[in-house]
């Protein structure tokens, strides 16, 4: 199996295409602010460490990661407008709990925003749900979208 990866930034010039029939899936809103920047932002990082160009890792999972701290920026926002959301010292070694984290669970249900990977909501049991899988096939012409 191979990593969690987008189809649409795969490297596929060298498979014939008039032979092979290829398939992926595609999550990825290329018409998001951020999304130019973002692959820019992961060559240069990359190329920066590596010989290798551009990026081959899985920008896949780090525009989740972009996503996920974005949505939880936008629940720490609503929660912060209803209720002074202050700093609290904590320690793994106590039993005490930030007092607002049940809160802050309840806004990042309520989340509602389009992200690098799509759009963002959650279902009551805090799962990522009504997001979009774009079926993306392999032709001469390029990446084309079947469905």
């Amino acid at each position: 199996l191979l990593p969690l990866q987008e189809f649409s930034l795969l490297r596929l010039d060298d498979v014939p295409s008039e032979r092979v029939n290829i398939l992926g899936f595609s999550v990825f809103n290329r018409t998001h602010p951020f999304f130019q920047d973002f692959l820019l932002s992961l060559n240069r990082s990359w190329q920066e460490n590596c010989d290798h160009a551009p990026f081959a890792g899985t920008p896949l999972s780090s525009a989740l990661l972009f996503d996920a701290v974005h949505a939880v920026v936008a629940a720490v926002q609503e929660l912060n407008r209803s209720q002074n959301v202050g700093a609290t010292q904590l320690s793994c070694k106590s039993s005490k709990i930030w007092e607002h984290g049940t809160s802050l669970m309840n806004y990042l249900r309520m989340v509602e925003l389009e992200g690098l990977t799509g759009h963002i909501e959650f279902n009551s049991k805090g799962q990522r749900s009504n997001y979009a899988l774009r079926i993306m096939q392999n032709s001469r012409d390029g990446l084309r979208q079947v469905k």
